[in-house]
């Protein structure tokens, strides 16, 4: 499966919180991921944050299809403003790894200055 390509974006001095819901085949069937470790990783130049996202289901069923992720105000104001901040989710069960999202974190900071 190739990766989708999303941006996201991130108000600086704010905490990000984010929820994806995955889907596969083509008829966009809720993709499964239990028993996976579903990672997201954030890189800017001059640093890079991984973090382990929590699963959970979107229909309070057994499906495990959304991946939650944290992170908090303080490493978010350590983004540079704009598109320099990148990300990618990948999806890793057994020996298999995949990407399944990535793209541009934008980060945008208007009168907050904290």
């Amino acid at each position: 499966m190739n990766p989708a390509y999303k941006p996201l974006q991130a108000w600086k001095g704010n905490d990000f919180v984010q929820a994806f819901r995955f889907k596969a085949g083509p008829a966009k069937a809720r993709m499964d991921l239990t028993g996976s470790t579903v990672l997201m990783f954030v890189t800017w130049p001059g640093g890079e944050i991984s973090r382990e996202m929590t699963l959970s289901s979107s229909a309070g069923d057994a499906v495990l299809d959304q991946a939650s992720v944290s992170l908090t105000r303080e490493e978010v104001r350590g983004f540079p403003l704009g598109r320099a901040t990148r990300f990618e989710i990948e999806r890793r069960i057994g020996d298999d790894q995949e990407t399944l999202l990535y793209g541009e974190l934008v980060v945008a900071e208007w009168a907050n200055k904290d």
